[in-house]
């Protein structure tokens, strides 16, 4: 390279680095950062909200000019609602997605130039907020969010292809926008990208920089949804035995085992979920559908006695439990009750 190109390429980085300083706070996170948002998805895994909360509260105090603070604590508190299948603090929920989402833009204004890190944020905030519209709202907005999610995940792969953690995003919206289309995707309306998605959450198993586990955990789901149980099963226990405390694991495992029609080992996944939701009070949907799917397989089995065991178990309960559960659960309450 001549001396002339070699001044030109020095003077354009040292362009960058006087003219982008806003982008270069946020471009990657460092390792203290990485390390933070890693273990805090790891207390999602073993459902220990609380401590997951605590991370949240550091990255916020430690970070304030990264929305990922206030992003991972709605996280943590989505993962609350759908742990106990109620809404848990939404009006908080929604406060953090909003201050996640105000530092984005206040980011993307200061910076001339744009960073894949604020799209993967943007992208995630979008994301989020349609889960909770899928199960709390509207699935109109939802889908609305999504799209638009997915917007700033191609818009952040344009900047740097390199973040993997962009991938994560795409490929849960690929995979679950083409499974949910069912008959639209059937006469070509919509584009069937499952095999797309699946690629794309590989990347990010692999390669990305906080989303791997993630992106792992993700594919137990769609292995189900494919009905491959036997990598179901492989995948969820790996997880499990890593993360003991985690109920999702034992979930996906129970649910595989039954389709499997191993209905003795699916009431084995599903007693020890019981046990949990016996033992810690209150979450009385995931205590009637656990003895539900129980009931389901020991008549499958045709063990009288351990059926008759879940009927005289759950009417020591049904009368503590709350009428808007009861209503949700009037037809797995009515079977249990008969």
């Amino acid at each position: 390279m001549s001396t002339f190109l070699s001044t030109l390429v020095l003077y354009f980085l040292g362009f960058l680095l006087i003219y982008c300083p806003a982008d270069l706070a946020v471009a990657r996170p460092d390792s203290a950062q990485v390390e933070s948002l890693v273990e805090l998805q790891r207390m999602l895994f073993r459902d220990t909200f609380d401590q997951a909360d605590s991370i949240a509260e550091a990255l916020i105090r430690d970070y304030p000019d990264d929305p990922c603070g206030y992003l991972f604590a709605s996280i943590s508190l989505v993962s609350r609602s759908f742990d106990v299948e109620e809404e848990y603090r939404s009006d908080l929920f929604h406060s953090y997605l909003d201050s996640a989402e105000c530092i984005v833009e206040r980011e993307f204004q200061r910076s001339s130039c744009d960073s894949a890190w604020l799209y993967l944020c943007a992208g995630h905030i979008k994301a989020y907020r349609a889960l909770w519209e899928g199960r709390f709202g509207s699935i109109i907005t939802a889908v609305k969010q999504s799209r638009s999610a997915r917007g700033d995940y191609i818009a952040g792969v344009e900047v740097d292809s390199t973040l993997y953690d962009l991938y994560f995003g795409l490929g849960l919206y690929h995979y679950w926008k083409s499974a949910k289309a069912g008959f639209l995707r059937k006469i070509g309306l919509i584009k069937d990208d499952k095999e797309l998605g699946i690629a794309q959450l590989y990347l990010a198993y692999d390669l990305s920089i906080v989303s791997s586990e993630s992106a792992r955990s993700a594919l137990i789901w769609i292995w189900l949804d494919q009905r491959q149980y036997d990598s179901v099963i492989v995948l969820a226990q790996q997880m499990y035995r890593q993360f003991p405390e985690g109920k999702a694991f034992l979930w996906a495992q129970g649910k595989a085992y039954m389709a499997m029609e191993q209905y003795d080992s699916a009431g084995a996944m599903f007693e020890m979920l019981n046990r949990y939701f016996a033992e810690h009070s209150g979450n009385f949907y995931n205590r009637v559908e656990t003895d539900y799917f129980c009931a389901v397989c020991y008549e499958e089995m045709g063990d009288i006695d351990r059926l008759r065991e879940v009927h005289i178990r759950v009417k020591s309960y049904v009368d503590s439990i709350p009428e808007e559960t009861k209503r949700r659960q009037k037809k797995k309450l009515r079977f249990l009750t008969k």
